[in-house]
């Protein structure tokens, strides 16, 4: 388990689409939690985030932090990133336009945090 919740002051709320609602502190703590398991030398990795989405931006990202520290252990295959679908969660780590307008746009503390 770990804690992904980046700074909460001032920024915009992912999910809610409205541009003029900020954050003012923190309610509850964002988790990570991820789940290894091995068998016959094959890897499966699971891994729930406390966040409203997640995004190819940011799988790309993780499967490159797992890949300098444990090699071609890890990969796009065996690595899946699931998301709990909270729209009470900061926005803008997405990478995507779409999804970060209403952050307003894309934050990079929050991405490397999440």
């Amino acid at each position: 388990m770990y804690d992904i919740t980046p700074s909460c002051s001032g920024t915009g709320m992912s999910g809610y689409g409205y541009i003029y609602q900020r954050t003012r502190g923190i309610h509850l703590r964002l988790r990570s939690r991820a789940f290894i398991i091995e068998e016959n030398g094959k890897y499966l990795v699971y891994v729930a985030l406390e966040l409203g989405m997640t995004s190819l931006v940011m799988k790309k990202e993780i499967l490159s932090e797992l890949q300098k520290r444990y090699g071609d252990i890890f990969n796009d295959e065996n690595v899946l990133i699931a998301p709990t679908h909270t729209h009470s969660a900061p926005g803008g780590y997405t990478g995507y336009l779409i999804y970060d307008v209403c952050t307003p746009g894309f934050d990079r503390e929050a991405f490397h945090v999440m």
